[in-house]
């Protein structure tokens, strides 16, 4: 993407936080964003449809840093490996925090794309796909009332209490209906 382009979708994105503080972001016209950010509608049409989108974008964003920094190395325990992956998402959505709760509060399908950030950071070795998508969702729910309760946890509290809930979950998942190890 070039300056330019990078440059106008900034100053949307940083008039459109600063419209949320006064106002509901459904009662935020397109006219009144381009207004605030110094651009022409035409401008703005030219990237998004609506205003949610560029909060969309920015979520998105967030959550690439996430996944882009996230490597697949293996540690000699899968629960440090968990525990390095959990600190890790926390503490960008924590570093963001300023602005994840509008993201929270704006973004109505946002639970999906917290969930798929979680899928992809591939916590463990899990074979049951139904497995993986639960721990998604209890993590993402965690995760999105963290956000909510003005992350009253620190990251590396949260992350913890993420590790254990999802190394119990692994280890019950080695153990058949009888109890025994399979």
């Amino acid at each position: 993407m070039n300056k330019k382009v990078e440059k106008t979708r900034r100053k949307l994105r940083e008039a459109l936080l600063a419209l949320i503080d006064n106002k509901d972001l459904d009662q935020i016209t397109v006219s009144e964003l381009c207004a605030k950010a110094r651009i022409n509608r035409t401008t703005f049409y030219k990237y998004y449809a609506l205003p949610v989108d560029v909060l969309r974008e920015y979520f998105q964003e967030i959550n690439d840093l996430i996944l882009g920094q996230i490597q697949d190395t293996t540690t000699a325990s899968a629960s440090l490996d968990i525990q390095a992956k959990m600190l890790h998402v926390c503490q960008v959505y924590y570093d963001h925090q300023q602005h994840m709760r509008i993201l929270v509060k704006n973004i109505p399908d946002i639970m999906p794309q917290f969930s798929q950030v979680i899928l992809q950071t591939r916590v463990g070795e899990i074979r049951e796909l139904s497995l993986i998508y639960f721990i998604a969702g209890g993590v993402t729910a965690m995760i999105l009332q963290w956000v909510m309760s003005s992350f009253a946890l620190s990251p590396l509290e949260i992350s913890q209490i993420l590790t254990r809930y999802i190394v119990r979950l692994l280890s019950a998942e080695t153990k058949d209906i009888s109890g025994t190890q399979n």
